[in-house]
This record gives C-alpha cells, structure tokens and sequence, in this order.
C-alpha cells in the first residue's frame, strides 16, 4: 500500500473530474491508490483513466429483496427514450426477469403509439456455456431469451434487443450487476435477475459519474454493437438530474400505485411478509403479527444537498480466467485496501462472505491501531463453497481467527452482527444479507 505525500495527493486530485467540488484527503489517498494500479495495467478498470474518478449524486437508495429493486427497474425501462444496457451475472426466468421483460413490452407499446424512434436495449449477462470453451462472449438467440423471461421480437416491434452471454472459461466470472438508460442515469445493485430471498442493495445514482458507468458497460460488453447505441456520439449526463430535488420536493420514479405501496401497505409486517414471500419460489407463504415499529420504507430519497454533486470513482477489476489467488493487484483490491489502511476513526463493512486474507489482515491492522471496526456478516452463507481450498473459511472460522489476533482491549473495537436473524424473525426462510457496503 501506497502512503502519498502532498504533492502525490495533489496529482491524484488533478487525475480525476473534480472540477470545483471538494475532494477529502482519505478519498485521494484512495484515488491515488487505484491509480497506481491502473499505471500497471491501463485496461485493469474496465473505464478509461480519465473516466475513473468524477462527481455525481445518489438520489436514491433501496435496501430490500429483488422484487422491489426489480420494479424500479421497470419505471426506469418505460420512461427509456434512446437505450438501456443491463447486466447480471446470473439471469434466471423469475419474478425480476420477467418485470423487466414487462417493462419492455410497454417501452415498446409507448414508442409505438407515440411514434418515436426505436429504442436499443444490450442485456449481458454470465450462464455458464460450453460455447465459452471457445468465445467468452456468446449470442444469445431470442428462442433461447424468451425462455429467460424476456418477451420475443414479435412482442417488442418497437425494441431492438441484443443479448450476449459472457464468461471468461473456466473462473473469469461477469459479477457486474447494473443499468444505465440513456446515458444519463445509472443504477449499481448486489442483485442478480434471480428469485431469491437475500437482502439486497441498489443504488440510483446521476450526474457526471454515469458517463464512467456508460463506458464501462460498453468495454464489457466487448463485441460489436448491432445495432450501435443512439446516444454512442453523444453526451447528455450534464442534463438536469431526474431527481435533482429533495425528498419533499420530488416524486420519484414509482407510479402512483407502487408509491402509494411503498409508503402505506409496507408499514404493516403483513404486507412486508408478502414482498419477502414474493422473493422466493415456495408455496409455504409466511405472515407476521409483530408490532409495525419494525417496519421500515425500503425506498429511500435521500436529502438535497449542497454542493449537489459529490466526488465518486468507478473502480473495476476485470474478469480473471484461471484457478488460484494471484490476480490481486487490481484497482478495486486496492480501493479496499487503501480505505482500511486510511481510516481514521471506523470502518464498516457489510458484506454476504469475508474471507479475503488481505482485507481480513487490514482490518485486524486498523484495530490494532485504534479503529473502531463494524462488521456485518451472514451466517450458513455460501459455507460449503466457502471451505474449498483457496476460498479462506467460512465467516464463523474467519471471526473466530481475527478475535484470536486481538486482545481483550482490541476486541471491544471489534463488532460483529448477523443480519439475517432478523429477516429468518420474519419469514421463515434461509435468508442472506447479500447487500454490499
């Protein structure tokens, strides 16, 4: 790790597009560690180095199961004006694949009524192949995709829809999950397009940042674009922010039966119970009579703020192919890496697994040097894969290793909550928190 000195910060603050917008000290340290990485390999990020670093806003988050995160896809598909690119890694026929191919039908019905220009959609997305023995990137053919749940060419006459199946063989894995539409507003979510019952993350976000998101969904994308994107010449981020007011102020993009859902059916544990139902394939539906304080909106608009815009960075790693641990000099490693060792008073991480050995060293370091360290974690997750060679423990072994490493004193610093045992409280299931923080 890379400790920078003022002018070295001062380069890394010149390397990003900043312009006017207050940039912290902790987020070039960070910065300035991801572009060492990418003087190693320019192509290691996925987005051209002048892209990485930008500013742009977050008028949205949502914390909840794939149904939710799903359907605001869906609004954001049917108010598309030019194209839409999507990626996942898994693609399932499920409840999310096929609001999508909902929101398709209607985009298309829309164009066609209004009159309006075709609109280009690119979903990517990884199912394992033995054509990847060959081509990572693979056509998908529309006989095949409608059994995905998206709707045939004869049901979207007003759509151009291109599917490409992606995997580097045998272990470059695509894990990137997000939507860009109209090159003016990107979502970054932990979701696949899947029927599953984790909880999840999304976040909505505008602003300059989006033209780093746009890049990278073509370089994933990697193959000739038939047909190409309308907005490929042109540059609309600057355009005003689709939510650019404040919470009181905006309406955001759920129609009016699905926020009217949002803010009153979801405040009863019933109705929470039947959206965590409909995150999973089973018939045993589960109800709840505990008190509604439990509940919580899952759709969050976050408060206008000034300056509007804020700095970000889109840091990647491109796919690696081969078995083994080596393939760890990568911009998004060192953006973690940089944040543990650069913390100045707490770190809090919330992920599914936690088994990387340096992230596990560093932050057994940042206690070590007086950090206080929150840590959420799933409990029965993904174990059994987990304990493969190579793959660093399950989360109880991994805890239980880093508490051993710390004394009496250190540990008290140290915080580590399970956040599925509230949601198994609700509906019965084995449940994940496979949010990211």
């Amino acid at each position: 790790m890379n400790t920078p000195d003022e002018i070295e910060i001062e380069k890394a603050r010149m390397c990003g597009n900043f312009h006017d917008v207050e940039v912290s000290s902790l987020f070039l340290k960070i910065f300035y560690n991801v572009l060492k990485a990418v003087v190693e390999d320019p192509t290691a990020n996925l987005t051209s180095p002048s892209l990485i670093g930008s500013t742009g806003m977050i008028p949205m988050t949502i914390i909840s199961t794939v149904p939710d995160i799903a359907d605001h896809y869906y609004e954001f598909i049917v108010h598309a004006d030019c194209d839409i690119l999507i990626s996942s890694n898994f693609w399932k026929n499920s409840y999310a694949s096929r609001r999508i191919g909902a929101g398709l039908r209607e985009l298309s019905r829309k164009v066609q009524q209004n009159g309006g220009p075709r609109v280009v959609v690119k979903i990517l997305f990884d199912r394992g192949s033995v054509k990847h023995l060959a081509f990572p990137r693979v056509q998908v053919n529309p006989d095949e995709w409608v059994n995905l749940g998206l709707p045939s060419k004869e049901d979207i006459p007003s759509i151009d829809l291109e599917v490409v199946n992606y995997h580097n063989f045998p272990l470059g894995t695509l894990h990137s999950k997000f939507l860009v539409v109209d090159r003016r507003i990107g979502v970054l979510n932990s979701c696949n397009i899947q029927d599953n019952s984790n909880l999840e993350m999304m976040c909505h976000i505008e602003g300059p940042i989006v033209e780093s998101i746009y890049e990278h969904a073509i370089l994933t994308w990697g193959i000739k674009l038939d047909p190409p994107l309308p907005t490929l010449h042109s540059l609309v981020t600057n355009s005003p922010p689709i939510l650019s007011k404040g919470p009181e102020e905006v309406s955001v993009t759920l129609n009016p039966s699905e926020e009217a859902q949002a803010h009153t059916s979801i405040q009863t544990m019933d109705s929470i119970g039947k959206i965590l139902n409909k995150a999973v394939s089973t018939r045993e539906q589960t109800t709840s009579d505990a008190p509604d304080d439990l509940a919580e909106r899952p759709f969050q608009s976050h408060r206008k703020h000034s300056p509007k815009f804020f700095p970000m960075a889109l840091v990647n790693r491109t796919p690696y192919a081969a078995p083994g641990n080596v393939s760890l000099y990568t911009p998004q490693n060192m953006a973690w890496l940089a944040a543990i060792t650069f913390a100045e008073s707490s770190i809090f991480v919330q992920t599914p697994d936690l088994n990387a050995a340096p992230v596990v060293s560093a932050l057994i370091e940042a206690v070590k040097r007086g950090i206080n360290v929150s840590i959420v974690l799933c409990l029965g997750y993904n174990d059994l894969g987990e304990m493969l060679p190579l793959q660093g423990g399950h989360n109880e072994s991994v805890v239980a290793r880093m508490k051993m490493d710390l004394n009496e004193r250190e540990r008290a610093m140290l915080k580590i909550y399970c956040k599925p045992t509230v949601i198994l409280l609700l509906i019965g299931e084995d449940n994940t928190d496979h949010s990211f923080v």
